[in-house]
């Protein structure tokens, strides 16, 4: 049985990047990823969903500027040449991973992993049996499905295949108003489909500050797009002319019947198959737990990305993976403030925020001070005649430290680099007052 340093499971974000650290320090580590490396952020995420989006938002951009009289002629509106591009540009993005794989002196093996104790993984179909001092698992997440309901990968389905259509929708419902959610709801919408987004709780982007929800809630109606909140789906099941939704509120029951039906209502930890009882690795139904420096309850093995529940985003993960690598080569390591990342929500409207929001600073027992500002008074928002959005910012009042920031508007995501910096920094707002920023 050959035996590894580090045997790491997983070539998402947190996996490559546990990789390479552990080759980095000397230690002999081998790679096993059953798909395409960079995983779901890179294949099947972020990159190809950015790149489509991109393209609509270019589309989008020409549609305003024709109110003032400019003229585009032999401008595609191609979503298969879109979604084509966007593939192009994610197996790009893949071989890059690949070569640097390749490049850190790593074993890179193609299969399913599973655990056969602590330090024995099996892998399949080869059945090639392999040992490890340390095992790193990043088996990422896959996607929650709604109890009930019988997807088909066509017209009922996930974001997974949400990427295959070769023309965009011409209606829609979109279930769950999260970031992955709500931007396809602006894809297809700017490809001219009909979107209803049904929300289950109170308000959509649940984990954004409250007034951050209300004013994305306004600007998407505005931009012809239904979205209903407190409602509970009651079916959704295939129609002759595509399928039907029927959903409840306060005002009773409607049925809606569309052409495609995608249910974005979050993730669970990809870990049917990978044998952690065998190798006595706790978890919930959310995740592994882990301790700061990515250690399970089972000394020798670790677990990075999004299969921890703590920020589902290949950047985290990547610093996970990093963490990951360093404490098992006996090197320092530092607590990692999950609360500075920031993140982005690329739809109708542009999101951003870092640090907390005004709700959980309060929950912490800050004394809050919040400041509210519109967009609009900025050059770089009315160059394109944008009129809506704002910046919140959220103070802990005793001692004036930045504790949260919280945009929507146009560059919103451009933007928040800046106040993430301040609040991973710890700086006041008198400290922040004296940092300038290119405008």
């Amino acid at each position: 049985m050959k035996t590894y340093d580090v045997i790491v499971i997983g070539g998402g974000p947190g996996g490559y990047a546990a990789a390479v650290r552990s080759s980095k320090w000397g230690l002999n580590t081998i790679l096993i990823e059953k798909d395409a490396l960079g995983g779901t952020c890179v294949n099947w995420g972020c990159v190809p969903t950015k790149a489509m989006l991109k393209y609509a938002g270019n589309m989008f951009i020409q549609s305003r500027l024709k109110t003032y009289d400019f003229l585009y002629q032999n401008v595609p509106n191609d979503y298969g040449l879109i979604q084509r591009k966007s593939f192009e540009i994610a197996a790009r993005q893949s071989q890059r991973v690949k070569n640097l794989v390749s490049n850190s002196n790593i074993t890179l093996r193609e299969g399913e992993a599973a655990l056969l104790s602590a330090n024995e993984v099996e892998i399949r179909p080869s059945g090639e049996k392999i040992s490890g001092e340390y095992i790193v698992l990043a088996p990422g997440t896959v996607a929650r499905k709604i109890p009930g309901v019988v997807y088909d990968d066509d017209t009922i389905i996930t974001v997974r295949e949400a990427f295959n259509f070769a023309n965009a929708p011409s209606s829609v419902v979109v279930i769950g108003s999260g970031a992955t959610g709500l931007e396809f709801t602006t894809l297809w919408k700017r490809f001219g489909g009909t979107v209803t987004v049904l929300e289950a709780l109170p308000r959509i982007l649940p984990h954004e500050d409250e007034d951050i929800s209300r004013e994305a809630k306004e600007h998407l109606q505005h931009s012809g797009i239904r979205v209903l909140t407190g409602v509970k789906v009651e079916s959704v099941v295939k129609h002759p002319e595509g399928v039907a939704v029927t959903y409840s509120d306060a005002a009773g029951k409607e049925t809606l019947v569309v052409e495609k039906v995608l249910a974005s209502i979050g993730i669970v930890p990809n870990v049917a198959n990978l044998g952690l009882e065998r190798a006595g690795v706790a978890a919930t139904p959310r995740g592994i737990e882990i301790n700061d420096k990515m250690q399970t309850n089972v000394p020798n093995i670790y677990a990075v990305g999004d299969v921890t529940a703590k920020l589902a985003l290949g950047a985290v993960a990547v610093v996970q993976g990093n963490i990951a690598a360093d404490a098992i080569a006996g090197k320092k390591t530092e607590k990692f403030e999950y609360d500075n990342v920031p993140h982005c929500v690329y739809s109708e409207v542009e999101v951003a925020s870092a640090g907390l929001t005004e709700k959980k600073a309060r929950e912490l027992g800050y004394q809050v001070r919040t400041s509210l500002q519109p967009l609009r008074a900025g050059g770089s928002t009315s160059t394109l005649d944008e009129d809506g959005g704002f910046i919140k910012l959220v103070v802990d009042a005793r001692s004036e430290r930045l504790l949260g920031a919280h945009l929507i508007g146009h560059k919103a995501i451009e933007l928040i680099g800046g106040p993430a910096a301040l609040i991973a920094s710890g700086n006041t707002v008198p400290q922040s007052e004296e940092v300038l920023l290119a405008f």
